[in-house]
């Protein structure tokens, strides 16, 4: 394990060296895409889901109709260590008024309901209501 200047904690080596270096491109030109895309997939990858979310959003920001990157945005909401159903829910849901027709977006939204049915019983009509009334 290492740790860069921020105290993020790496267990790739690999990982960490390329973060550093999109931290640099990313200094030089802050809309670039496909470069937060890259240092949010490899955030997700290092489990620092909170951080992966912060990236897809400002590329998101950048490009809102970036599929792929709300893609990786759902999954890094399911990942938090208190998942954030709702938001992941959301997210895919305008993936696929986006891009209708994009399996990749209509398989994670199947598995997001499916999870949906093993919530607790309590709060299991707040997920229901709003994926069917959203």
């Amino acid at each position: 394990m290492s740790k860069t200047k921020e105290n993020l904690i790496f267990q790739n080596l690999e990982a960490e060296m390329r973060v550093k270096e999109l931290y640099k491109i990313l200094a030089a030109n802050p809309d670039d895409v496909e470069k937060r895309i890259e240092r949010g997939e490899i955030f997700l990858s290092e489990n620092m889901n909170e951080r992966a979310i912060v990236e897809f959003k400002k590329a998101l920001t950048i490009n809102p109709k970036r599929v792929d990157a709300m893609l990786l945005l759902a999954l890094a909401y399911q990942r938090l260590s208190k998942p954030d159903l709702i938001n992941a829910l959301k997210i895919l849901q305008k993936a696929s008024q986006i891009e209708p027709q994009n399996a990749d977006v209509h398989l994670n939204l199947a598995q997001l309901y499916l999870s949906l049915i093993h919530i607790s019983e309590p709060t299991r009509p707040l997920y229901i209501s709003y994926a069917v009334f959203c």
